[in-house]
């Protein structure tokens, strides 16, 4: 698999992702999800918006109020604040994290903890 061959040895395996129902877009990086006990704010992982970036395609325009998305977790999970840190799946399959890169709405960002996927992102952002 390509991203298995992206990934450093040390990442621990993915665990089970969660279901969630998309609410709305807080920011360039920030969704608000409903839960069964309520609603929760999630941080994208790895991605830094790019200001002022009008890219061709907005994965954005897929993601409509109500639509079925997997949050994935890598080693830290929240934000002091309790918001989320999360990988976002699309129905697609697709991740938004990676989507939003590949568009050039973002560029990838190290974290300290949350590097699973950093070397996908930085392949996708070099390949741009």
């Amino acid at each position: 698999q390509e991203i298995t061959r992206l990934l450093p040895q040390e990442v621990e395996p993915v665990r089970g992702r969660i279901v969630t129902r998309f609410v709305r877009q807080l920011g360039p990086d920030r969704v608000e999800v409903r839960l069964s006990d309520g609603l929760k704010r999630v941080q994208l992982i790895g991605v830094e918006p790019v200001p002022g970036n009008g890219a061709r395609e907005d994965p954005w325009a897929t993601v409509e109020h109500g639509l079925l998305v997997h949050l994935e977790f890598d080693r830290e999970r929240s934000l002091p604040d309790g918001d989320w840190l999360a990988y976002v799946y699309l129905p697609s399959g697709r991740m938004l994290n990676a989507e939003l890169i590949r568009a050039g709405l973002a560029r990838p960002r190290a974290e300290t903890q949350n590097i699973r996927y950093l070397d996908l992102f930085q392949e996708i952002q070099a390949t741009r």
